[in-house]
């Protein structure tokens, strides 16, 4: 019956280069009107930190692609609702955040200063990695949707200390049983391993303690991990 109120009306609506946050009381859609953005001639400035970055090109880009004017570091990340990637010297991205894409919005923490201007398109690349997707492997019901706050942790397995793992297996996360992310294992060259970089998930900013299962596809067998961790928001954890 009146509309939106608050400083974000009053600072002139929505930038397209920043990411938004909304909670929607139902599910609904959002139509975009207007000319699209010109990519190539939109710099985003970057601070040393956390930035709120939205993306530009009109078509989805390989994440390499899609960042290639960055001078990147060891360690510098970037995720969106439900994966993140983090930068490796020597080596690229790594994580399940393999392309950017329309619609999206994305949190990056850069360690240096920079900007980032977008190719106006670009080939994506191609998936390779395999999510909890089928309602027959554990955690498949989990939605990301229902949680404010993200943050994400890199892990290893170890059964009977022996390093395990394959792109079949799952990484979940719980909270008092309750699941709270779930990622499939991902090849990582430089240590010819599997990884899991997991994403996970409060409605808490901090505190919540999270348990940890493996599922290991090969004997249809679940473990729960020795390991818990306090959840943070935005924790980057290797």
């Amino acid at each position: 019956g009146y509309g939106w109120y608050g400083s974000l009306e009053d600072a002139g609506g929505l930038d397209p280069t920043s990411l938004y946050k909304i909670k929607a009381v139902n599910p609904c859609a959002a139509d975009y009107e207007g000319m699209p953005v010109n990519a190539g001639t939109t710099p985003i400035n970057l601070v040393s930190g956390w930035n709120w970055i939205g993306y530009l090109p009109q078509d989805p880009i390989g994440i390499a692609d899609a960042l290639a004017t960055l001078t990147l570091e060891e360690g510098d990340y970037i995720k969106n609702q439900t994966a993140s990637a983090t930068y490796y010297a020597g080596f690229g991205w790594y994580g399940a955040l393999e392309n950017l894409e329309p619609t999206d919005g994305y949190m990056m923490n850069k360690l240096s200063a920079d900007v980032l201007t977008y190719p106006e398109s670009a080939p994506a690349s191609p998936s390779a990695r395999k999510l909890a997707a089928g309602e027959d492997k554990p955690g498949s019901l989990f939605d990301p949707h229902r949680f404010e706050f993200s943050g994400s942790l890199t892990a290893r397995v170890y059964k009977d200390d022996i390093l395990v793992g394959s792109e079949d297996d799952l990484v979940l996360a719980f909270v008092d049983q309750e699941p709270r992310g779930v990622i499939g294992g991902i090849y990582f060259e430089p240590t010819q391993s599997f990884a899991y970089p997991l994403m996970v998930y409060s409605n808490q900013v901090e505190g919540e303690t999270m348990t940890f299962k493996y599922y290991e596809a090969a004997t249809d067998q679940l473990y729960a991990c020795d390991e818990t961790l306090a959840f943070q928001e935005d924790m980057i954890v290797a």
